[in-house]
């Protein structure tokens, strides 16, 4: 297998589409400075350090730098900076036909918006995985060490059963589709806007969440429902779902699993749960917008696709 030391100092463009690094620089730096010591070159979008609110600079400016790294030839894999909220505000603004249709894209969270329109767009999505403020913790665990490797340019193409031993397993089956989604709000969010992916037969859709009321997550995901995202599933995942919570004044009844089990009733295919994939945990890359194949049955679960 390559490894990042065979390669002749990859090159990583670093974006800003939505929270400003303000507040967090120092683990800006010590990212930045990890990369390099294992090798890589980054290029840092002109707005990393912009303060506009929470945002990194206005809506338009954040379109424009984002604009401006995504049409680059100048590295091989653009790497989100952090998520947090704002990559819905530049939509409107990119062009996403002058884009290098070659720049692998990672990141997660807000950049849920940023992944699928480009689905929407060009047929072509990225890598759900860790942003550049995640790898400050270094490379040891799995999940960062993965994208250290997707940015040195090897890709994962399997996760085997002793991987994904803790998913739990709602409906059986083997599928493969094309991967879609990430964060339910932010995937939320591009439904009833040209950003938006369209439901196609077989699809296999990826779900995670963070801090949120059940009642709120069962609303997003009837949201979904009512715009096609359920009719035709070849398989589901839900990923990391953390820190759930029910309203204090009025419960909402029904438990996560319930959840799950309504909006998964319908899936012609494989259902699992708990998939190591999102805030919170170990945070496994997913190729979004790529043909990928869910196994559920007694010997586990895998997920594999081409590279």
């Amino acid at each position: 297998m390559t490894t990042t030391s065979d390669m002749p100092h990859p090159r990583v463009g670093v974006a800003a589409p939505s929270d400003n690094m303000l507040p967090t620089q120092d683990l800006l730096r010590m990212a930045v400075g990890l990369l390099e010591n294992h090798g890589f070159t980054v290029i840092e979008a002109d707005n990393i350090l912009h303060e506009y609110g929470r945002f990194a600079g206005t809506h338009e400016s954040r379109a424009g730098h984002f604009q401006k790294m995504a049409m680059s030839s100048a590295f091989d894999t653009l790497l989100m900076a952090s998520g947090g909220y704002g990559a819905l505000h530049i939509l409107p603004y990119l062009d996403f036909s002058r884009m290098n249709p070659h720049l692998d894209w990672v990141g997660y969270s807000d950049s849920t918006v940023l992944l699928n329109a480009r689905v929407a767009h060009t047929g072509k999505g990225g890598w759900h995985g860790a942003m550049l403020k995640q790898l400050a913790k270094g490379f040891e665990s799995l999940d960062r060490a993965l994208v250290k490797d997707i940015l040195a340019g090897t890709s994962p193409h399997k996760y085997e059963a002793e991987v994904l031993a803790d998913v739990k397993i709602l409906n059986e089956g083997q599928h493969r589709g094309r991967l879609i989604g990430g964060n339910v709000a932010a995937f939320r969010s591009l439904m009833g806007t040209p950003h938006a992916p369209q439901p196609q037969a077989g699809d296999i859709l990826f779900l995670e969440e963070l801090d949120d009321d059940l009642c709120r997550v069962d609303r997003d995901l009837h949201h979904l429902a009512q715009n096609g995202w359920f009719e035709q599933l070849g398989g589901l995942i839900y990923g990391d779902f953390s820190e759930m919570h029910e309203s204090t004044s009025r419960p909402f009844g029904f438990s996560l699993y319930e959840v799950f089990a309504y909006h998964g009733r319908n899936v012609n295919g494989p259902v699992v749960s708990a998939f190591p994939a999102g805030h919170t945990g170990l945070n496994l890359p997913l190729p979004i917008g790529k043909a990928v194949t869910l196994t559920a049955g007694t010997d586990g679960t895998t997920l594999s696709w081409e590279n």
